[in-house]
């Protein structure tokens, strides 16, 4: 026999189902809103305790990437990162293998100071007197060590057609060289013949132009009659998936 509930009592089971499903929902969001209005709350503390007490100009958008950085950096997976709008332009004209500057491939000196380690073909820094293992202690008369690294870096691949003053440091004597940047394409594969009709191919990283590179070296070599050939992936930086497959 079947049983029946009048109209009313099903409303009424509805109404306190959907109260019920509101209330649970409102509590967990409550809860979620809370501790999004505590990491918030947090951060405005600590941004009203610098501006009423750091001493020395603060740098709004500087503030605002940084806090965007922090936040990607604070998922700790090495694959997330953030990245400024001209950080964004950089990463895609080092994918494409293309650079602004002056064609100078360097590291940080256990000095502080910039250490040219390559010079690029048919770049600015070629086209001077400038040699591996100089030091670079000076851009646009600011010394590096006052000015950093990571700015100094930035400030000598800045805009294409503009001139920058470097100060180089070789063996204690320094020289001053002003230099054009310009765009530069990127040799990530070099090729040579070696004895015994051995090609060796030499690929630094992967980029766009990486695949149109290693055939140009490889079409040579063959061409040259090499009968083996060396593929040197030594110290290779990495790069695009597709140039690699290419």
């Amino acid at each position: 026999m079947n049983k029946k509930i009048s109209l009313g009592f099903a409303i009424s089971l509805v109404a306190i189902a959907s109260a019920v499903t509101f209330i649970l929902t409102s509590f967990f969001s409550l809860q979620s809103f809370n501790k999004k209005f505590e990491k918030y709350d947090s951060l405005q503390e600590i941004d009203t305790l610098v501006h009423e007490n750091f001493y020395g100009d603060i740098d709004e958008n500087d503030i605002n990437n940084g806090i965007l950085k922090g936040y990607i950096s604070g998922l700790n997976d090495k694959y997330s990162r953030y990245l400024t709008a001209d950080e964004y332009t950089d990463e895609k004209s080092d994918n494409a293998g293309e650079m602004t500057g002056l064609g100078i491939t360097v590291k940080k000196d256990d000095s502080g100071y910039i250490k040219v380690t390559e010079i690029m073909p048919d770049s600015p820094a070629s086209e001077s007197d400038i040699k591996i293992d100089d030091l670079i202690v000076s851009v646009n008369g600011n010394d590096v060590l006052e000015t950093g690294f990571e700015k100094s870096m930035e400030i000598m691949s800045e805009k294409d057609n503009t001139e920058v003053s470097i100060i180089v440091r070789r063996d204690g004597v320094d020289k001053t060289y002003k230099l054009t940047r310009r765009p530069i394409e990127m040799v990530t594969v070099t090729g040579e013949m070696l004895d015994n009709y051995i090609g060796y191919i030499k690929i630094s990283g992967f980029k766009q132009n990486t695949p149109q590179q290693f055939n140009d070296a490889l079409d040579e070599i063959i061409q040259n009659g090499a009968k083996g050939i060396i593929f040197d992936l030594r110290e290779n930086g990495g790069g695009l998936v597709d140039a690699l497959e290419d």
